[in-house]
């Protein structure tokens, strides 16, 4: 991925990201951490729950 924007003559995300984290202080940056970490958990369990609905109303369970 990397090589394809060096070809562009794009700078890398990846590496602009890491050096986006680098200036943060490291409270802000385990804040933000920590937020993402929640709001992947709720998306999960949300997609948990309606597939777990799904089934139930292929069964005829709901």
């Amino acid at each position: 991925m990397a090589a394809l924007f060096q070809r562009r003559g794009l700078p890398d995300p990846c590496r602009l990201e890491a050096q986006f984290w680098e200036q943060w202080p490291a409270a802000i940056r385990v804040a933000v951490k920590t937020r993402r970490a929640v709001m992947n958990n709720i998306i999960w369990l949300v997609g948990a729950i309606v597939i777990v609905i799904a089934i139930l109303s292929f069964l005829g369970l709901r």
